[in-house]
């Protein structure tokens, strides 16, 4: 979900994006809200369903990219070859603007 968020962050978004939780014209800190409050619930993960599988607290880039989502990539903000809780941390503290993530 993370990893999602941040490759949609930014505006003009629609409000069915994947993203944006709260339904408006941008994918920012209020979604990334929400994803902080639901962090590791169980069957709540965005776009796996209610299956209860485990939620994932790390993954890295490479397994990323083998699952054929290398656009994710983009939540591995402090560029050490994983997305995870590291990552959630830069991001609160407000280092969740990448030029990439926002195109």
């Amino acid at each position: 979900d993370f990893g999602m968020l941040v490759t949609d962050f930014g505006f003009g978004k629609t409000p069915a994006s994947r993203s944006n939780f709260d339904r408006d014209n941008r994918v920012g800190n209020g979604d990334f809200a929400f994803i902080g409050i639901h962090f590791l619930r169980l069957g709540e993960r965005c776009g796996a369903g209610f299956d209860g599988e485990q939620p994932i607290t790390r993954i890295s880039v490479k397994e990323l990219r083998r699952r054929g989502m290398g656009e994710i990539a983009a939540g591995d903000l402090n560029g050490d070859g994983w997305v995870d809780t590291t990552d959630i941390s830069i991001a609160m503290q407000g280092g969740i603007a990448r030029p990439e993530a926002t195109k």
